[in-house]
């Protein structure tokens, strides 16, 4: 009888326990802990801080979903691990005990890092700070007036910058206030669109035409030196990463996205994470130190893809996530019955991006290490299809097969 524990119950988590349980014996218990009752598909958080989703709209209790595949669900937040003893605590005074853990926690924001982004600019990394935003650009409509949408050095998944950014485009042409508010995009990427992917080519082409069309300006190999009221200091820098003069960008109402590191329980345990407290993994998403812990799902240490003058991490997106889910699925399963485990890489970076009436579709693959396919493509079927996809995926998660 093995005991396996999924820590975290989001778009890695969720499906991960759903295909351990239908693939172990009837002896084998899964558990899952989280400290949130609900499960939310969190790339439509730029939408409920657009207003386009509201809560019910991409979130469903966890209790009855898990109930129902003969799952435990345990509501508490992680206290700390204790991978030499196979235990985990939670903050619920529970302790618990397993012979495969499955670290799926995503990450929080690394605000410390500059705390004014937190106190002047607001995020969507869960759906508290995007309804929290959404109420704040409320807010802003009736005294509009410059916006910016930024992200930090060494920040990562810069998909949903660029989206705000063009949302926010297309909803103020529909209240005619675009001409009140002048948008400016802030990103260490040393180009739009370089995504931490590198590829200059057509993508490049088509994400500068997007931004020049909707009359975004950008200001890329930007390092943020400083977030004060209503202001962003930042400094370009050259190829070397020598800093440029220092500038100020004005701002009425700011969206930042911050770096990430690991919540504070797994962090804290340094024979599993880096100096950000992210999961070191190998190719089989198995911890080195600890051969019976994997992970997936953003809270992964991620190599470099493309060295750029600032810091610009590997993307992730549902589609990668899942894949990962299907690794560790069977890898999990392979170690238990001693058979070979299967290789992770390389893999595909793949997602859609909304830009209010249309969207944009990317394909890199494999992203680790070289890149064979690089693909964008727009239009509105993008727009459309995220929608499907956030539907597809909320039915998966609520309906048993």
């Amino acid at each position: 009888m093995a005991q396996i524990l999924v820590l975290g119950a989001g778009i890695a988590g969720m499906p991960a326990a759903y295909a351990l349980k239908s693939q172990l014996g009837p002896k084998d218990d899964v558990t899952v802990v989280s400290d949130q009752d609900h499960f939310h598909f969190v790339p439509s958080n730029p939408w409920v801080a657009m207003g386009w989703r509201k809560r019910p709209d991409i979130s469903i209790p966890l209790a009855p979903c898990l109930d129902a595949r003969g799952i435990r669900f345990i509501g508490s937040g992680v206290q700390a691990l204790q991978p030499e003893k196979n235990q985990v605590l939670l903050d619920n005074g529970e302790t618990l005990s397993y012979d495969y853990l499955l670290i799926a926690t995503g990450v929080e924001g690394n605000f410390d890092e500059m705390p004014g982004i937190a106190r002047h600019a607001h995020s969507v990394l869960n759906i508290g700070q995007a309804e929290n935003t959404h109420a704040a650009y409320e807010a802003f409509l009736k005294n509009p007036g410059p916006l910016v949408v930024g992200a930090m050095q060494g920040s990562s998944i810069l998909g949903p910058v660029y989206e705000f950014a063009f949302m926010a485009d297309a909803d103020l042409k529909r209240r005619h206030l675009r001409d009140r508010v002048p948008i400016t995009l802030i990103t260490p990427e040393p180009w739009p669109g370089h995504l931490g992917l590198g590829a200059k080519n057509k993508s490049q082409e088509a994400f500068a035409a997007a931004l020049a069309n909707s009359n975004i300006k950008v200001l890329s190999n930007a390092r943020t030196l400083s977030v004060e009221a209503n202001t962003v200091s930042i400094a370009e820098v050259d190829a070397s990463g020598r800093e440029k003069q220092p500038q100020t960008i004005p701002f009425s109402f700011a969206v930042y996205w911050p770096a990430f590191r690991g919540i504070p329980a797994v962090r804290a345990a340094s024979t599993l994470v880096n100096q950000q407290g992210l999961i070191e993994v190998d190719e089989f998403l198995r911890s080195p130190s600890h051969p019976n812990i994997f992970a997936a799902g953003i809270c992964i240490a991620r190599e470099i893809v493309d060295q750029t003058p600032l810091a610009v991490g590997t993307p992730s997106s549902v589609y990668s996530i899942q894949k990962e889910v299907n690794t560790v699925v069977a890898n999990i399963l392979a170690q238990m019955h001693g058979k070979p485990l299967a290789s992770n890489t390389p893999q595909r970076a793949h997602w859609l991006s909304d830009m209010g009436k249309n969207g944009a579709a990317y394909l890199s693959e494999p992203h680790v290490p070289l890149r064979d396919i690089n693909w964008l493509k727009q239009g509105r079927w993008v727009h459309i299809a995220k929608g499907e996809f956030e539907r597809y995926f909320i039915n998966k998660i609520t309906h048993k097969a």
